[in-house]
């Protein structure tokens, strides 16, 4: 089980990139579309001045059961792969067969 802050803090993570969202992208394409050297200068700080945590890179990816960081199985299950491991053995999940 991970541990209580790591999950909590990864949740304000999510709830902040969720917040910058939109102005984070409107930058990025702000930044992209103009060709003046010092509009682009002023929108990368405007950027960098959004919390580093509002980043979507900054969030990670812990199975749903025990919140392990590592070994993660997202597009299937959202759990990590030890977790997996039992859900299949136990006929949990329909269409996995155990490897003999």
């Amino acid at each position: 089980m991970a541990r209580l802050g790591l999950i909590l803090s990864n949740e304000r993570k999510k709830k902040l990139v969720e917040k910058y969202k939109d102005r984070r992208k409107q930058l990025k394409s702000q930044i992209l579309a103009t060709d003046d050297i010092h509009e682009k200068v002023k929108l990368v700080r405007a950027l960098d001045k959004l919390p580093k945590n509002s980043s979507a890179v900054r969030v990670v990816s812990r199975c749903s059961v025990n919140g392990r960081s590592k070994g993660v199985v997202g597009k299937i299950a959202g759990v990590c792969r030890m977790v997996f491991r039992d859900l299949v053995s136990n006929g949990c999940l329909p269409g996995f067969v155990k490897g003999k």
